[in-house]
């Protein structure tokens, strides 16, 4: 990676919670405002601020995953303006509000704890899982050992056969992967 837009990453990464501007990166990368955003789509394959606000949710997610922070503080946090703006945007990049995420990820500990490695989809199908966990493999670069390892859920709306025991907030359904499982070792022989 160019070592210019590896400084701006670092930025990025620090100052997450700052309005950061093109300007203000490409000075932190010592370039131009046109040369800098060109050099970061090709190392990046994304705008500077598609990939800030892939930063921001990934952050977000851990967050709320791992139960480190109150859902409401979070937005201020990673440089949203008001709750009403970062819920919009979480659950456009993920589907689930945050609230819904918090819910789901303290049923998950309740069930598997927090030693275990756990791979969590939002999908209608078990096929639409498979391939988002096939993206989740890729970009985290898990070994087929990590994948036999770490449980895979998905999560869905409910459907009429679902009982009150198997809901969350009434309206979401985990479902355990082990199909999805069977395929992806499948796939990978």
């Amino acid at each position: 990676m160019d070592p210019r837009i590896g400084r701006t990453l670092e930025f990025i990464d620090t100052n997450l919670h700052l309005p950061l501007t093109l300007e203000e990166l490409a000075e932190v990368a010592c370039l131009s405002t046109s040369q800098f955003h060109r050099i970061f789509k090709k190392e990046t394959n994304r705008t500077p601020f598609i990939f800030i606000e892939e930063m921001k949710m990934a952050k977000a997610y851990e967050m709320i995953s791992e139960g480190k922070v109150m859902v409401h503080e979070m937005a201020t946090q990673i440089g949203y303006k008001d709750y009403e703006t970062f819920s919009r945007a979480f659950k456009k990049h993920f589907l689930l509000s945050p609230d819904d995420l918090k819910a789901i990820s303290l049923r998950l500990k309740d069930e598997v704890g927090d030693d275990q490695e756990v791979i969590l989809t939002v999908a209608e199908s078990e096929e639409e899982a498979l391939q988002k966990i096939e993206e989740i493999i890729k970009e985290r670069g898990l070994t087929m050992e990590e994948i036999q390892d770490s449980l895979k859920f998905h999560v869905r709306e409910k459907t009429n056969e679902s009982g009150p025991e198997q809901l969350i907030k009434n309206k979401y359904e985990l479902a355990m992967g082990q199909k999805i499982l069977e395929s992806i070792l499948n796939r990978k022989k």
